[in-house]
């Protein structure tokens, strides 16, 4: 290379590495079968918090971006030390998803069966409008329950002390 020539001149035209999108971060992913694994680099949004390397996939297209889950066990005093049944949530993207709804970053919401609700951000707004109403009926109905199982008063050593005033003992 003489003094006259630049680098690129010898090397031939450098390939820009593209930009990363806003929001989102290059992350490893694990890629392939069995013996036949390899590292590629993948654009991931800043909310997944999936591990591609550990949860590998065949084929590139197969990486779907999932968040954190954040979820709700329903109880039932017939066997407290179990969940009646839940309710979680995540936000998830599959890039590769021939629907653009799918591509798009999404709501999850799952109760354990196969399939779970996919909503827009606009429906898990609704839907979240609806559940907060929904709370404030569990908790009316609650403080229904807890008036009709405190007929007379709730403490035995005052109702023995009212029977003594009432009954002029006292």
């Amino acid at each position: 290379m003489d003094k006259q020539q630049s680098t690129q001149d010898v090397l031939g035209a450098v390939a820009a590495f593209p930009a990363m999108k806003p929001g989102h971060r290059l992350v490893p992913a694990r890629i392939g079968r069995k013996g036949r694994m390899q590292i590629v680099y993948v654009e991931c949004p800043a909310w997944c918090t999936e591990d591609h390397v550990a949860n590998f996939q065949y084929d590139v297209e197969d990486i779907t971006h999932y968040g954190d889950i954040d979820g709700v066990a329903v109880p039932t005093m017939l066997n407290p030390d179990e969940a009646h049944f839940t309710w979680s949530t995540r936000v998830a993207s599959d890039p590769a998803a021939a629907e653009p709804s799918l591509r798009a970053a999404h709501v999850l919401v799952d109760d354990g069966s196969p399939i779970e609700a996919r909503l827009t951000p606009e429906m898990a707004d609704d839907l979240a409008n609806e559940l907060i109403a929904f709370a404030a009926q569990i908790r009316a109905a609650a403080r229904t329950a807890r008036l009709a199982n405190h007929v007379g008063d709730s403490d035995p050593s005052m109702d023995e002390a009212l029977r003594r005033v009432r009954g002029g003992a006292a």
